[in-house]
């Protein structure tokens, strides 16, 4: 569903000529300062002294209340609707190990989440071990300006595919946010995830473009919080992430709101789950003035 959202963003930004899904030594130090305590004592070890996403090893997470935590996996797996609903999607407050080349390790303090709706996204190793997909939000501090990112069993992608499809975007200079596999240790248990930074400000920042309006679909109606025995994929419109910027003034209102406009007349042009990109194009010279204006 990424994809989507980006060719919103696309549509405010016709210029693009950047985009990263593979890593690259590129840092801005005016978005997060990186030399803080939390692995101070190994910062003249790391690549000028910053913290890259492609030297992580490994990463490890241990929740705090490890007890509430595997009672709420339980709960979400008896759960005998056909989704995830948003009580089982509680934040729970977890330490991060991150290992990097040469055996340095950082450790983040971080609230994570279960993240997906349908049940796929809840699955068991061979021993039994229960491990969701994984949303995870840095509190205080990053890992290559990425503060925001999320752990995806790769079943729920369709495996490798979402990682040729951001390679694809970069190479076709679209944004794109970086993505690619790592191992994991939830509470001890290892695990393989598929890493992708979320897309929120932070990314669009690190790509040297000034927040704009993230536009993403809003699965409320497909994936109710009753026990629905169906649900209906034609049912779907826009919903705005970045609120806050999106109330700041007049002029983002104005933008967000012809965002809006045109994320829904894609959609409903074209029900088989498909967007009309001549609406998405932004080629109507009128509206790209009054959008601007």
């Amino acid at each position: 569903m990424w994809f989507k959202i980006l060719l919103i963003f696309i549509f405010f930004n016709s210029n693009i000529a950047l985009a990263f899904s593979e890593i690259i030594n590129n840092y801005n130090p005016e978005i997060i300062d990186n030399n803080k305590e939390y692995c101070k004592k190994n910062n003249d070890k790391f690549t000028n002294n910053k913290i890259l996403l492609k030297e992580v090893n490994y990463i490890s997470i241990d929740v705090d209340n490890q007890r509430k935590w595997f009672k709420n996996i339980f709960n979400a797996i008896i759960w005998d609707g056909r989704n995830t609903p948003k009580k089982f999607k509680k934040n729970f407050k977890a330490k991060i190990k991150v290992n990097f080349k040469q055996n340095l390790e950082c450790v983040f303090n971080a609230k994570i989440r279960i993240h997906g709706d349908g049940r796929d996204h809840i699955q068991s190793t061979k021993n039994g071990d229960p491990y969701p997909s994984l949303q995870v939000r840095l509190i205080d501090e990053n890992i290559d300006s990425i503060v925001k990112f999320i752990l995806f069993i790769p079943l729920t992608r369709n495996h490798g595919n979402e990682i040729f499809t951001s390679t694809l975007f970069h190479h076709l200079g679209f944004l794109a946010p970086r993505t690619k596999y790592i191992d994991a240790y939830i509470n001890g248990v290892k695990v393989k995830y598929i890493f992708q930074e979320k897309i929120v400000k932070e990314m669009i920042e690190y790509n040297n473009y000034p927040e704009g309006p993230i536009v993403e679909a809003n699965h409320r109606f497909i994936w109710p919080d009753d026990k629905a025995s169906h649900f209906n994929t034609n049912i779907v419109e826009a919903r705005v992430s970045n609120q806050n910027w999106s109330i700041k003034n007049s002029q983002n209102i104005k933008k967000t709101t012809l965002a809006l406009s045109k994320f829904n007349e894609s959609y409903i042009d074209n029900r088989d789950g498909d967007f009309n990109t001549n609406r998405l194009a932004f080629k109507n010279k009128k509206a790209r003035l009054d959008a601007q204006s």
